[in-house]
């Protein structure tokens, strides 16, 4: 995410396991501007589920976009974003 900040003009976004947020020391330190908790929970199988050609299913992993902004400071926001509305 450092490299991506500092080659890019404005904003870094990447998806994330929301289950690892608090762990993510390296978070504190960087530009953080908002956080997208993804509802309901997306399909994300292995890509050889999906080279198998096999129906994705049953996943317990919560995800949620970070968006880094250069230049921001201060806290970050929190937001949802609804898959069906």
């Amino acid at each position: 995410m450092r490299h991506a900040l500092e080659v890019t003009a404005l904003k870094v976004a990447v998806i994330f396991p929301t289950a690892r947020l608090n762990a993510a020391h390296w978070i504190c330190e960087m530009p953080l501007r908002r956080v997208w908790l993804l509802t309901p929970r997306p399909s994300m199988p292995p890509g050889h589920v999906i080279a198998a050609g096999q129906k994705a299913g049953g996943g317990k992993v919560d995800f949620c976009w970070l968006v880094f902004e250069r230049w921001h400071q201060g806290p970050a926001e929190l937001r949802w974003l609804y898959r069906d509305g």
